[in-house]
């Protein structure tokens, strides 16, 4: 064999292992056993099977024939196969075929997407005007306002459930913006503090509305547990300081709550929210894949030991701003986490749409805890 020939034809096969690879990849990762050497050393075998046999029984043989052809059918027919492909990637993304998966399954694929019909509409963000009005749920007198960030409109519909008999639900919710005076946020373009500032002037009246304020504060303070820009960095900082330490933020962070908590406790009742549950894997993906490639599924947890580990400051910063305040504290836990365990799903089914956000699903969890307010 001359060396051009050997040349074309390592560049085929390495081309055809790079094509090959991905799937495999994908795979190891669907299954959960991207981690694992013995998966992973047959995957490499795997992947140089395919290849070698990619290349003689098709790349050898389609460049063969297409040489037979003018340019311009060449170029014809590989138009056609590329769009074919194209074609078929599409209706595999895009088709609903029912019966495709298991029921369990199926559902367990659809977590992703069980959140608040509403957020869109209802939580606002960079880029987006903070309006005079807020967003209403349900019908009749205003029985709550619940403010926050995007947990407090993740949970927004377990508490319109609470106080459904009742009337509505007013939502004042503004993405990673944790309900502190002063409190500034890394997001580019974010009006936090002027969010925050506009929901104190609109809740400084006299009323018997309660005001529950619900916010990721672990993860505004120390920074998010999961894969992002923000793991374990400070989203939000107070005073002229952007460069603040988690330390620093924090010390900020006691003295603003308890103001935050005080100002709005002299016109109203203020319930104060713990921390919810932060899983450490993306939970709907993690439990379909579980369900469709473990023998023995088991749900999605955290050890409540480990939530404690985490969010206790935050506790700590609470306590004291209710002590001082008069607000009262409603804990998730109980009715979160079940024998030690804190549960991300349950029975095969996602209480969160993602790592930390609970689902339409999961809210419903803690509408018993909200049901005291209405009574």
């Amino acid at each position: 064999m001359t060396a051009n020939p050997l040349i074309a034809r390592v560049g085929l096969i390495s081309y055809s292992l790079y094509l090959w690879h991905w799937p495999i990849v994908v795979f190891l990762a669907y299954a959960g056993e991207q981690n694992n050497p013995t998966w992973i050393v047959a995957g490499i075998l795997l992947t140089f099977a395919l290849g070698e046999l990619s290349y003689r029984f098709i790349e050898t043989r389609s460049s063969y024939y297409l040489g037979q052809l003018s340019f311009k059918k060449a170029a014809w027919v590989l138009f056609c196969v590329l769009l074919l492909v194209e074609l078929l990637a599409v209706a595999a993304r895009h088709l609903e075929v029912e019966g495709r998966l298991p029921e369990k399954v199926e559902k367990a694929s659809q977590g992703s997407f069980d959140r608040n019909p509403r957020l869109n509409e209802c939580l606002l963000g960079p880029g987006r005007d903070i309006p005079e009005s807020s967003c209403i749920h349900g019908t009749g007198k205003v029985q709550a306002v619940v403010v926050g960030d995007s947990h407090a409109n993740a949970v927004i519909s377990s508490v319109v459930l609470a106080a459904e008999e009742k009337g509505s639900v007013v939502e004042m919710t503004y993405n990673g913006c944790s309900t502190l005076i002063g409190a500034k946020s890394h997001i580019p373009k974010s009006q936090c503090d002027l969010f925050n500032q506009h929901v104190i002037d609109t809740l400084s009246t006299t009323s018997d509305i309660p005001v529950i304020l619900i916010s990721r504060l672990t993860g505004s303070i120390f920074g998010y547990n999961e894969r992002h820009k923000f793991h374990n960095r400070p989203l939000i900082y107070f005073g002229d300081n952007p460069e603040q330490t988690s330390d620093e933020v924090y010390r900020d962070f006691v003295m603003k709550q308890i103001e935050t908590v005080c100002q709005l406790s002299q016109y109203r009742p203020v319930y104060l929210v713990r921390p919810l549950p932060e899983m450490d894997v993306d939970v709907p993906t993690t439990t379909y894949r579980n369900l469709m490639f473990s023998n023995e599924f088991e749900d999605v947890s955290i050890a409540e030991q480990d939530y404690m580990q985490r969010h206790a400051p935050i506790w700590q910063a609470q306590d004291k701003a209710a002590a001082a305040c008069g607000a009262k504290v409603l804990n998730p836990l109980p009715y979160l986490c079940v024998n030690g365990r804190c549960m991300g799903s349950k029975d095969g089914r996602s209480l969160y749409y993602d790592t930390n956000h609970l689902s339409e699903y999961g809210n419903k969890f803690l509408t018993p805890m909200f049901k005291p307010l209405f009574q």
